[in-house]
């Protein structure tokens, strides 16, 4: 008789005579608790819904994905609006945008953690929004350095109004999904910035005007959205800027 193909396994005795190992008996699990992985059972409780797709969180991420629309329409823009209506040419197309990084680095460098502290952060956000509409209008439409000084304060008001709606997001909700509402936040914001930039290209070519009124259009719906947020504001101890800006990524 010719000798197998595999060896065949080994059977070691066990201590208890039975053929095939025990199964473990399952335990209890007490409400709330999730499944075992790979049960195939676990399922988004209702209060994990709340916290992660809540009103809050969704009129935070509607604000951030309208701001940042509107801010990445009028930088991309900004240099034929220059170039068509006030002469500039090459150096100043860059002096501008330069100068408005500063004033956005300025405001978040130290103002919009001590505006945080004073009137908490959605009355700064809603200023930084309300900034936002009054500037881009200006920036196409009036004489002088008048547009530089819009462009300044718009992204000001910008440097105001995106650490403020971080920090809202992340106070909207237990701290266990934290983390989901900030991607939900930064997923709003890329999706501005890719609507913004297409949309402000489109408006340009019907009027050079129409991209900077869409946008101050955007800003005030941002500002409505961050004054109909829920009571979260209030919280007793809301997390604050300074601890938006500790959180890895």
């Amino acid at each position: 008789m010719a000798p197998p193909l595999w060896p065949r396994p080994i059977c070691w005795p066990r201590p208890c005579g039975c053929p095939n190992p025990p199964r473990p008996r399952p335990t209890a699990r007490t409400p709330g608790q999730a499944h075992p992985p790979g049960t195939g059972t676990n399922r988004t409780s209702p209060a994990t819904e709340t916290a992660v797709y809540g009103r809050g969180v969704a009129l935070l991420a509607g604000a951030g994905f309208l701001a940042m629309a509107a801010f990445v329409g009028m930088e991309t823009t900004l240099a034929f609006v220059g170039q068509a209506r006030y002469g500039w040419d090459a150096g100043t197309v860059g002096l501008v945008p330069a100068a408005a990084g500063l004033a956005m680095a300025g405001v978040q460098a130290g103002l919009v953690a001590r505006l945080s502290r004073r009137w908490g952060e959605a009355r700064v956000a809603a200023l930084g929004a309300a900034v936002m509409a009054a500037c881009l209008p200006v920036i196409p439409l009036a004489p002088g350095p008048w547009p530089v000084v819009a462009v300044c304060l718009l992204s000001a008001g910008h440097g105001l109004l995106t650490p403020t709606l971080a920090s809202l997001l992340a106070a909207a909700g237990p701290d266990g999904w934290r983390g989901a509402r900030l991607g939900i936040g930064q997923s709003a914001a890329a999706g501005g910035r890719i609507f913004g930039p297409a949309a402000a290209g489109l408006l340009f070519d019907l009027g050079a005007v129409l991209p900077y009124l869409a946008g101050a259009v955007m800003a005030g719906l941002a500002l409505t959205a961050t004054l109909a947020l829920p009571a979260t504001r209030d919280r007793e101890r809301p997390v604050t800027v300074e601890e938006t800006r500790e959180q890895p990524g």
